[in-house]
């Protein structure tokens, strides 16, 4: 059995229907960001997929961004702004979202030229 994916059949990247097991290209609307590698993804509620961080051949990056998806609209890319203190760039850090209280914690990974042990929580609401 197939399923139709709900933001299917576009470039902008991939998804597994989790049923068929095959990929699938999602089409989302908005600006995507920008290719990277060892960064952070993490669902919260299977309707939304934050990503964080990583890095590409040049920079490390410090920026955290949504993909959400809303029945019957599809999905869409934001940059997120974050309001006061924001960690600092970072790479290969692990991150997770706490439901108990809404947030994603991140830990870890290379940031400042070395290793570190820093952990970080960002509040991100629940879905509507």
């Amino acid at each position: 059995m197939e399923l139709e994916a709900p933001c299917a059949d576009s470039a902008d990247g991939s998804a597994t229907d989790g049923r068929s097991l095959r990929w699938i290209a999602l089409k989302a609307d908005g600006t995507a960001p920008e290719g990277r590698f060892a960064h952070s993804a993490c669902d919260v509620e299977g309707r939304r997929v934050f990503i964080f961080g990583g890095c590409d051949t040049k920079q490390l990056f410090d920026d955290l961004w949504e993909l959400h998806y809303a029945s019957g609209t599809g999905c869409k890319w934001s940059l997120l702004s974050m309001n006061g203190f924001a960690p600092t760039a970072r790479m290969g850090h692990s991150m997770t979202y706490l439901r108990h209280c809404s947030s994603l914690l991140a830990f870890g990974g290379f940031a400042n030229g070395k290793q570190s042990q820093a952990a970080y929580s960002a509040e991100v609401g629940r879905d509507a």
